[in-house]
């Protein structure tokens, strides 16, 4: 499961990413205000606008996984959980995938199993070769049938051979969440587990 300190870390790397824009859009401020330069203030203004995004939807995760950790510890009785993992071509599968492992509580009423799941990903960090930075983030819906193994758990997989890009991506957030049907551009509306996946581990 994801750690408080990995969501900190992106927020630290993204706030000294500010600091260094602000540091040049005031340099830029010293010098005549041509058109052009302008121009490439309000860019830089843009940059520091979707990093502080970013920040506050890493303070959001933070709260949610110290929520779970406080419901986890409150209780007595096992409680639902969502591990994610992402997973190489392999001799059973040829194609990149994540695998959610489900644990369904008969003590937690927060998931029912054979409810309808949504996974989305967002990927940031890639260098572009213009000196860039880009973001992918894709939701999709989690096949849900008689995958069961015992009462209580199940293996989910939601797979493309298109995940390899995600190789590239120093960041990797999934989120799993109800499907409520209204995600589709927005936001979720009942997350259940939120999980920074380590990326670098499948890097050789």
């Amino acid at each position: 499961m994801a750690t408080a300190e990995q969501f900190q870390s992106n927020i630290d790397k993204l706030t000294d990413r500010i600091e260094h824009i602000e540091a040049r859009i005031e340099r830029w401020g010293d010098k005549p205000q041509t058109e052009r330069r302008i121009a490439k203030i309000a860019r830089q203004q843009g940059r520091i606008e979707r990093a502080q995004a970013k920040i506050a939807a890493n303070e959001r995760d933070i709260a949610f996984l110290a929520a779970a950790a406080e419901e986890r510890a409150a209780s007595n009785l096992p409680v639902d959980t969502f591990e994610i993992t992402f997973k190489q071509p392999d001799a059973e599968r040829n194609f990149y995938r994540f695998e959610v492992a489900v644990y369904d509580s008969p003590f937690d009423d927060g998931f029912a199993g054979g409810e309808p799941l949504v996974m989305r990903f967002k990927a940031e960090g890639r260098q572009k070769a213009n000196g860039g930075i880009s973001s992918w983030t894709s939701t999709n819906t989690l096949a849900n049938g008689p995958y069961w193994e015992g009462l209580n758990n199940q293996t989910l997989t939601l797979g493309s051979n298109r995940y390899e890009g995600l190789l590239d991506y120093p960041t990797v957030t999934a989120y799993i969440a109800k499907d409520d049907s209204e995600w589709v551009g927005g936001q979720l509306n009942d997350v259940l587990a939120v999980q920074a996946v380590d990326m670098t581990a499948l890097i050789n």
